[in-house]
């Protein structure tokens, strides 16, 4: 599903931003996802599941408890 993702875009539209708006941004958007009904859990954990070698393990806890208020 990810394979013809274009990363570059996506990478260039989050340049710049810190972590903390990066965490934000995300939140939003699965907050806005879930009362459109377009949230997709499945989709999401394979997501985190292909960037999770990326991260460092600040990142990775962050995250973690992301996933973990989904469930």
């Amino acid at each position: 599903m990810y394979n013809d993702y274009d990363w570059d875009k996506l990478m260039s539209e989050y340049d710049g931003k810190t972590e903390d708006e990066l965490m934000l941004e995300l939140m939003n958007t699965i907050h806005e996802q879930s009362r459109n009904g377009n949230f997709d859990t499945k989709q999401f954990l394979e997501l985190c599941e292909m960037i999770d070698p990326m991260l460092t393990n600040s990142q990775r806890e962050k995250l973690n408890q992301i996933i973990a208020a989904l469930k």
